[in-house]
């Protein structure tokens, strides 16, 4: 690219990644996965590019991975199925195969303000989130506390309560004891 198209190229660029952070707040998640993870383990989020615009394969088509705040954590752009703008992580690492369309991403150490869902979205002429990833940062219990119902006399039965509150982040309806 010529000094002045690049230019050109990145100020469109830069445009059409504001789109997507506006716009990603009005669409949601057409698929989500779901990984469970302890604190300080490595988590892969993988996504399948789209390497071609629909609309017109003459123009490029991007890839963004966005973080659970939205933040852009890769971006790749392709035109007719090749990589225009290779891909850069940010607080990442790039395990994927941009050629193949792989975007594969791996966060390491995580903690607990690494959960939450990740979002892959797709640039054209307007911007979709394609498919998601939610990542549950798995917690410690809190101490189980037993209650009783203070029925505490010789021949009457006592009803015993046992409570505890995890604290997996964010919080998992889903999760269960076992």
């Amino acid at each position: 690219m010529t000094g002045r198209v690049y230019k050109l190229f990145w100020i469109y660029f830069c445009i059409l990644q504001w789109i997507i952070e506006q716009s990603n707040q009005a669409f949601g998640c057409t698929s989500t996965t779901v990984q469970h993870k302890q604190a300080g383990d490595n988590v892969t989020i993988q996504f399948q590019a789209r390497t071609v615009n629909t609309e017109n394969s003459a123009l490029f088509v991007t890839n963004q991975i966005l973080s659970q705040n939205d933040s852009t954590l890769l971006t790749v752009a392709y035109t007719n199925g090749v990589v225009i703008v290779p891909p850069r992580c940010n607080g990442c690492t790039f395990t994927g195969n941009a050629a193949t369309g792989d975007l594969s991403i791996r966060l390491e150490n995580v903690q607990e303000a690494n959960g939450g869902t990740y979002k892959y979205s797709v640039i054209e002429a307007s911007s979709r989130v394609k498919g998601c990833v939610t990542v549950y940062i798995l917690g410690v219990p809190q101490t189980p506390k037993i209650t009783d119902n203070n029925n505490n006399y010789e021949g009457q039965s006592i009803v015993l309560t046992c409570n505890s509150k995890s604290t997996t982040f964010p919080p998992d309806p889903n999760l269960g004891l076992n």
